[in-house]
């Protein structure tokens, strides 16, 4: 740990198939059986429209998540077998400054020295939220990032904060993607939004680098690939790359 920083939370990342299975035992009530015999996945022939259809997904798999009902996810491959649990930390820094680190992930926030007058302390509470805001992700915008939910205890602040992190996608190589879509750093003060941009400091392949300026004590920042002239039938997709981790 840096110099200044002292560690007061480190969550778990993951549940295994086993774990989860002890945890659905001790959570069954002779009511779940109903509940989840009725918790059926919809399918597109269910929708009008395919953003009706993509709605509805997401929302099932949110609540299919929730659940941890391992035979609703055995019935429905591809709604996630791992059931990935959200990440946080909580740090406090003194003048030192110093960086903290997401556990098990590549997104930190490096505070400089002096951020806090001599005597003071920071508190710097980060959390990964798994399921974005609806409006961040449509055929022309989507994720690449946790949606991550940063709290700060201090507002007498002298400077501001940096965000570094590795995204899961990239603008493909070639002129009209390049063209058609970048990459964006958003901010909101609340978790369903609205986003406003922000200006990156950098951004150089699958790592991207945010300078946090007027400060609240609560903020929540993504990052996403987005093109505003996309034209059916094509979607943002065709335009990245983007890397997807299957847990097995």
């Amino acid at each position: 740990l840096a110099s200044g920083k002292t560690l007061f939370f480190r969550s778990k990342r993951s549940y295994s198939l086993s774990e989860l299975s002890v945890l659905q035992a001790k959570s069954e009530n002779p009511t779940s059986s109903n509940f989840f015999s009725g918790l059926k996945s919809p399918t597109p022939e269910q929708f009008q429209s395919r953003e009706d259809f993509r709605t509805a997904w997401l929302n099932h798999r949110k609540l299919a998540r929730s659940c941890h009902n391992l035979d609703l996810l055995g019935q429905n491959l591809g709604w996630g077998q791992t059931q990935p649990v959200e990440t946080n930390i909580v740090c406090k820094l003194d003048c030192s400054g110093g960086a903290v680190q997401l556990p098990d992930t590549n997104i930190n926030i490096q505070v400089p020295e002096g951020h806090v007058a001599i005597g003071d302390t920071q508190q710097i509470s980060m959390k990964a939220l798994l399921d974005p805001p609806l409006e961040l992700n449509s055929d022309k915008c989507s994720t690449i990032s946790p949606v991550l939910e940063i709290k700060l205890s201090n507002m007498e602040v002298r400077t501001p904060v940096v965000l570094e992190m590795k995204v899961s996608a990239e603008v493909k190589n070639d002129s009209v993607s390049r063209s058609l879509v970048g990459v964006q750093s958003l901010r909101s003060d609340t978790k369903e939004g609205p986003y406003a941009p922000l200006q990156l400091s950098c951004c150089h392949g699958d790592t991207i680098r945010v300078q946090l300026e007027n400060l609240e004590p609560c903020m929540y920042i993504a990052v996403v690939a987005q093109g505003q002239n996309i034209l059916y039938p094509y979607t943002v997709w065709d335009y990245i790359i983007k890397k997807i981790t299957v847990g097995v």
